[in-house]
């Protein structure tokens, strides 16, 4: 963010809370029932996928590169196929401009006669005080600003599937990170009318910004 403050905000993989950093989620986000799938018709096979798909623990070919700019690719392989049907080709797309990182994904079908069934998303982590420390501190916790007015709704989670189930999280724009806040597993929000999010300290200093365009969930 261009008003953010000096501060390291990325995430380092500490093993003992969370040991990675953005892993890409890919064929899948999120769960599947019984960690499974069917492909086909009436004589359908089925296919078993862990939560978020492979790719997060695949090695990607580098393709290209510069001084502030790469592009990596995964593409099926007998492996994946065991597991994932389709013959496909992901890329993604790193490019460094001052502060601002751009990542652009392309998923494309290698199948000319065949759709290919994915979903796409990222998982960043960032680093910033926990609601404790700024209390005893004596100062508010940090938070999520979404750029518009919103009134979210909240799908709710259990054993990492949604329940179908939702609640309003929050009105406005603004959204503390507090402990209570996560007792029901993560936020997951459809059709957020906001396309830029600000990680910000209680006091609403910018900490990083993500810009999402055309993100179904968030």
């Amino acid at each position: 963010d261009e008003g953010a403050v000096p501060e390291e905000v990325m995430w380092e993989g500490d093993a003992a809370h969370w040991g990675r950093h953005a892993p890409v989620l890919f064929p899948v986000v999120g769960k599947l029932r019984d960690d499974t799938f069917r492909v086909g018709g009436e004589e359908c096979d089925t296919f078993s996928m862990g939560q978020h798909g492979f790719a997060r623990d695949s090695l990607f070919a580098v393709v290209e590169r510069g001084e502030a700019a790469a592009t990596f690719e995964l593409r099926y392989s007998d492996a994946s196929l065991s597991r994932y049907p389709f013959r496909f080709s992901l890329r993604i797309e790193y490019c460094l401009e001052g502060r601002r990182l751009s990542v652009r994904y392309t998923v494309l079908s290698l199948e000319d006669d065949r759709v290919l069934y994915f979903s796409i998303g990222a998982h960043p982590a960032f680093a910033c005080a926990s609601a404790d420390e700024r209390a005893r501190a004596g100062l508010p916790p940090n938070r999520v600003h979404f750029e518009g007015d919103e009134r979210a709704e909240r799908y709710h989670i259990e054993g990492g599937l949604q329940t179908g189930e939702s609640e309003c999280a929050f009105t406005g724009g603004v959204l503390p990170l507090i402990p209570e806040a996560f007792e029901r597993d993560a936020f997951v929000f459809k059709a957020l009318r906001s396309e830029c999010v600000r990680l910000e300290r209680g006091d609403g200093v910018p900490l990083v910004s993500l810009h999402c365009p055309r993100f179904p969930f968030f």
